[in-house]
């Protein structure tokens, strides 16, 4: 797992923004967000009773979505990351050619999706579990590309555990729950 990916996951989750990343305001849990390519589901877990994620824009990358939950020892990322011009044509394609973080897709799972033209496969969740201070990273991920428009879509739904007394060695019952939803009910245009 790529620990600057951690770093930056955790630079998110406590609210700083920096040059490349900008505050959008809040959204709600099971809210629809609809960008000019594709609808997302904000994924219905918390740390917070309101419900409540950030969401952040990056400058470079406006059609990328990026949302965050939580505090500094227990964090929920959700990600959709956007790639045009893919010359992925089928499953093995997409199994071969990606790759999130360290995470490889060989032996991911194709995921039937109510799009014709939409093609996803997702490996098992990845972990990286290290003690106090750096804290344990757990994350789901999914690749997609759109057939039609030939735009790669990458999704990630993530928490961060940080516990002073011991290691974190599993994720909350949440997180798949939440990666399920927020990768099933994820649509293109």
């Amino acid at each position: 797992m790529n620990r600057f990916a951690l770093a930056l996951f955790i630079l998110i989750s406590a609210g700083c923004s920096t040059a490349q990343y900008s505050p959008q305001g809040k959204v709600k849990s099971a809210e629809t967000i609809e960008s000019a390519l594709y609808f997302a589901v904000v994924p219905a877990i918390s740390v917070f009773k309101d419900g409540l994620w950030k969401r952040f824009e990056k400058a470079d990358a406006p059609e990328d979505l990026i949302l965050t939950n939580g505090w500094e020892d227990e964090s929920y990322a959700a990600t959709v990351t956007v790639r045009h011009g893919s010359n992925v044509k089928t499953i093995t394609d997409l199994q071969k050619g990606s790759n999130i973080d360290g995470i490889s897709f060989t032996k991911a799972t194709p995921v039937m999706t109510s799009q014709e033209n939409l093609m996803c496969v997702r490996p098992a969740m990845a972990s990286e579990v290290t003690p106090y201070p750096r804290g344990s990273l757990f994350i789901h991920v999914m690749a997609c590309v759109d057939t039609k428009t030939q735009i790669y879509y990458e999704l990630t739904v993530s928490q961060q555990k940080i516990d002073d007394r011991g290691i974190v060695t599993h994720p909350s019952a949440e997180l798949e729950v939440g990666a399920n939803e927020f990768f099933g009910r994820f649509k293109t245009k």
